[in-house]
Formats: C-alpha cells, structure tokens, sequence
C-alpha cells in the first residue's frame, strides 16, 4: 500500500507515505470504499462503463459546451471589437504606475 501511495504521490518520501497509509487505514469507511473500487477496476468494461457514462452526462457535455462557445465568443468580441478599438487609436493601453516601497528606494 505504501508503495502504491509513493507511486501515485511522487512527492512523498516514505514516511509520509506510509502515514498517509495509517490515516487511511484508521477510517474504516475509507478502507471500504477503496476495497469496493478496487474490486470494480478489476472488471475490464469498468473503465469504458465509466467513460460512456461520462460522455453521455448532461453536465459534462454542458461543461464542454460552455467552454467552446465562451472560448469562441472571447475571440469573436477581441478580433471584431477589442483589436480594431486599440488599432485605430481610440484605445489606449492602460498603465498603472506602483508606488515604490520605501525600502527600494535607494536600490
């Protein structure tokens, strides 16, 4: 299990990892959840079931919506608005000068 959680972790050295391990071990609710996981992933269709299942989702094909038309439509308002206001000039950029903090003035 330790090595399992430092395979998975890559930033966990041994002791953490094998705290991480108590800590699960300590919840009985935990152990059986990734027991009844484990026993899924052993059947071969386990990984497809989930993916059809996730592609077949309302919210998950939202999600994906939403990203497109907002992604699309940021481009289409920058190339047809945005761009031609600061080509033409009637745009500027804006600059916003810091006060410099009193220990750098001298540097």
């Amino acid at each position: 299990m330790v090595a399992k959680v430092m395979k998975d972790n890559k930033g966990f050295d041994e002791s953490r990892a094998t705290e991480q391990v108590m800590k699960l071990m300590m919840d009985t609710e935990m152990v059986s959840r990734f027991i009844a996981y484990e026993k899924k992933k052993a059947d071969p269709d386990f990984q497809r079931k989930e993916r059809e299942q996730q592609l077949t989702d309302p919210g998950v094909i939202a999600l994906y919506a939403a990203w497109i038309v907002g992604g699309a439509g940021f481009a289409v308002v920058k190339n047809t608005y945005i761009n031609p206001k600061f080509a033409s000039g009637e745009w500027q950029e804006i600059h916003i000068q810091l006060p410099t903090p009193f220990w750098m003035d001298s540097v």
